[in-house]
């Protein structure tokens, strides 16, 4: 069996990459040097066999990158042609009717531009 340093370990799991797991023998072996199986994964270990697991190699949790804010999805969305094709089109029909409707109705016309809001 050869021997799969902890470095070696450490760069496969950032790296997600399965050649690396291939030129270390693959999965077997890799189980093998941290004293696991594939079928039926740690053997009963004592409390303090873990411990010293847990010290060698780390806690088993993957970190969790924080999810984009509102800010970032709407400006991603941005980047997007027929989002922004849209967006133009709205505001000019919105002005156009607004527009209109204050030519035509004048003081009355419900849809206010907001230019024209007064208090």
């Amino acid at each position: 069996m050869s021997q799969v340093s902890f470095e070696k370990l450490l760069e496969i799991m950032e790296a997600k990459d399965k050649r690396l797991v291939d030129e270390v023998g693959g999965l077997q072996v890799i189980a093998q040097n941290l004293g696991s199986d594939l079928e039926n994964g740690l053997q009963m270990i004592s409390d303090h066999d873990l411990d010293q697991r847990k010290q060698k190699y780390g806690e088993n949790k993957m970190e969790r990158k924080a999810p984009p804010s509102i800010f970032e999805l709407f400006m991603e969305a941005m980047k997007d042609t027929t989002i922004i094709v849209l967006l133009i089109a709205a505001v000019i029909s919105i002005t156009i009717g607004a527009v209109i409707c204050s030519i035509q109705l004048g003081k009355t016309c419900p849809r206010k531009p907001l230019w024209d809001i007064g208090y």
